[in-house]
């Protein structure tokens, strides 16, 4: 007996240890449910001889007397059959045997059959069988099955022969998206999209195509979910464009012109979408943090408030950071080698606008002992070299060749302050007050937290500070820089209002993202 509405018997032994039976085990088996010919009285037990049965289901018959393969149940996901599971948690696989449940546990059993008999039914158009609904009310006509028909005229306790034969935890079999919460789908639409650029590398192209249009569906349902114009769903949105980019660029190589064009409308649409809700999103970032970062709620931001507002997002975004880099490592990792090879990296990278060239330049570069191969910490590295003393060293030396005009291994105060980034027509009068902005602003950074020693030049070390988002300067500065700037009354206070209209000050500001100015290039 494995509950008092359930006795077992083993007909024959199965093989291995228990399996685990944790949330998401998936069970593959085969069932002949037995129902007693003759009602069974009180005090007695389940009849033993076979002739004394008549079979109700069973998984070997084809529709309409069963379903014509085995039955697939997910733990966790609240079957409506309970009883099926706590039959299942007592057995091995390639275990046979017998389950007589008692009535009580089976009152859902008709209507569960007829749902897994429909879903069988051939789709030839040679059957006739409406498909109404489950519950009980609509069942006057009966189900259209005759066997449980029967059982619902004379309820009965059944007899269930189960053959268990195979049995997969959560990790070793790809869940349908039916399965998976709404974290669980996002990240299978990653997972899906990366296997659709192994396939176009190796330019299994249609193959490609139905995994990239897999996870368009899954995001499709995910947005069904968001409120259009809300940052939830203008992230998941953005997600489209890499994937009906890659799907374009499938049609194309296999010839489809016209599908090819139909998904790169959609990008344009997308893209076109985005850019309109940029301005809102952005207003929309700055109140939120307004509410956040305003501790004492009088309507004004002061300075500690600031520092404390910059800080937090830091931390937030190392420890962010941190977690995205394993669980990416976890996924690149389909060998379970606890290292990244160049081979595996490859597909994770968009392969028609990613820089191949630089990343894996990068890579060689994080790669401190090279062995060719990325182990967690250099990983994170990778990807985030402001996490890594090493790689902001790296990062150091790249800036000071980018600033040092001479090669005199400094870079003098005149050097930081005329770089001007970008190519800009200097006939336009915005290049002017743009110089004037960015040299002032630069200035002011040389001269405050460049050059600690106040000699006008800036050493590696020096430079090393400055980079690095450990440095407290750099909040204080960028703190500083925006009352200048935003302070309509000179109040060394800020309101809502100044800054929302000054917003372009915070569109990269670390008040709402740390990520914008550790990821921007010096």
């Amino acid at each position: 007996m494995i509950n008092p509405s359930c006795f077992k018997r083993t007909l024959n032994a199965g093989r291995g240890s228990p399996p685990d039976w944790c949330d998401g085990t998936k069970a593959i088996f085969h069932y002949q449910a037995l129902a007693p010919i003759d009602p069974i009285k009180k005090g007695n037990g389940m009849p033993e001889g076979i002739d004394a049965y008549r079979v109700v289901d069973d998984t070997r018959k084809t529709w309409p007397h069963g379903y014509g393969k085995p039955l697939v149940l997910i733990f966790g996901k609240k079957f409506q059959l309970p009883v099926f599971e706590t039959c299942l948690r007592s057995m091995l696989v390639d275990e046979v045997s017998q389950f007589d449940v008692e009535l009580i546990e089976l009152v859902q059993y008709p209507f569960i059959s007829k749902k897994l008999r429909d879903i069988s039914k051939p789709s030839d158009g040679n059957h006739n069988h409406d498909h109404g609904h489950m519950c009980a009310a609509s069942m006057t006509n009966g189900t259209g099955y005759k066997e449980l028909d029967e059982l619902l005229k004379n309820p009965r306790p059944l007899r269930f022969i189960i053959h268990l034969l195979k049995v997969f935890a959560p990790d070793e079999y790809v869940p349908d998206s039916w399965q998976l919460n709404e974290k669980d789908k996002l990240a299978s639409v990653e997972s899906i999209r990366l296997k659709g650029n192994q396939l176009y590398i190796k330019k299994e192209y249609k193959a490609a195509i139905e995994l990239y249009k897999e996870a368009l569906t899954r995001l499709d349902t995910l947005l069904l979910r968001e409120k259009p114009g809300d940052p939830e769903w203008i992230d998941l949105d953005r997600k489209n464009i890499a994937l009906y980019s890659n799907l374009s660029q499938c049609y194309l190589n296999i010839g489809d012109c016209h599908e090819a064009e139909e998904t790169s409308t959609e990008i344009v649409l997308t893209h076109h979408e985005d850019k309109q809700l940029d301005q809102k999103e952005l207003k929309n970032s700055i109140r939120e943090m307004f509410n956040m970062a305003d501790t004492n709620k009088d309507g004004f931001l002061e300075n500690a408030e600031l520092l404390t507002r910059i800080r937090h997002n830091f931390l937030k975004h190392l420890e962010k950071s941190t977690h995205e880099a394993k669980e990416s490592f976890h996924v690149i990792d389909k060998d379970a080698s606890k290292f990244l090879s160049w081979g595996e990296l490859l597909p994770f990278f968009n392969h028609e606008n990613d820089d191949l060239g630089q990343i894996m330049k990068n890579f060689h570069t994080c790669d401190v002992n090279n062995d060719s191969l990325l182990d967690q910490w250099e990983w994170l590295s990778f990807l985030h070299p402001e996490q890594d003393r090493q790689a902001l060293l790296l990062m150091t030396k790249k800036v000071l060749a980018i600033y040092d005009k001479n090669e005199d291994g400094m870079v003098s105060r005149k050097e930081f302050i005329n770089y001007l980034p970008g190519n800009v027509d200097k006939s336009n009068l915005e290049y002017y007050q743009l110089e004037n902005e960015e040299t002032n602003r630069r200035r002011n950074d040389f001269d405050m937290d460049v050059d600690v020693n106040q000699d006008g030049f800036a050493t590696i070390t020096e430079l090393f500070a400055y980079v690095n988002p450990r440095n407290p300067n750099l909040a204080k500065n960028e703190v500083a820089e925006l009352i200048q700037l935003a302070d309509a009354n000179n109040d060394k206070l800020l309101t809502l209002d100044e800054l929302l209209n000054r917003d372009w000050l915070l569109a990269r500001s670390s008040l709402l993202s740390a990520r914008h100015r550790l990821h921007e290039e010096m």
